[in-house]
């Protein structure tokens, strides 16, 4: 039985193994590249989610602006016509513009009807009804 300490030199096959300080030495630096791994995929997956955080609330926000502004940049002026038939006149951001059914104006809005008193028009499958 071979003594842990012991190296029988000559052989080609010389063994050691560690003593009791190069082991504690090891476990050591073990834990600490243990313990800094941890912190690092801490650090990371808090980065990650506040950058997905903020990329939510980023399409949130422009999301909202943009609904906000479509409807406040359109605003009706005028509605004629008869028997059912009827066009609008509406102020698109200061400029004024005849509309009629079938029409796209600003925003990718899509005229869906017009009737005596209102214009309705569609967006991603959503309706926004303008009145006078």
């Amino acid at each position: 039985e071979m003594n842990p300490e012991v190296v029988v030199e000559g052989t080609g096959n010389e063994v050691t193994e560690p003593g009791p300080d190069v082991e504690n030495r090891l476990d050591t630096l073990l834990l600490e590249a243990e313990k800094r791994l941890a912190k690092r995929e801490a650090e990371i997956l808090e980065t990650v989610e506040k950058s997905g955080a903020k990329i939510a609330a980023e399409a949130e926000a422009e999301a909202e602006a943009e609904k906000v502004a479509s409807i406040e940049n359109v605003s009706v002026r005028e509605i004629y016509g008869s028997h059912g038939v009827f066009t609008s006149v509406v102020d698109i951001a200061g400029e004024r513009q005849e509309i009629k059914i079938g029409d796209t104006i600003a925003d990718g809005y899509t005229v869906k009807r017009i009737a005596s008193d209102s214009v309705e028009l569609t967006k991603d499958g959503q309706s926004t009804r303008l009145s006078f």
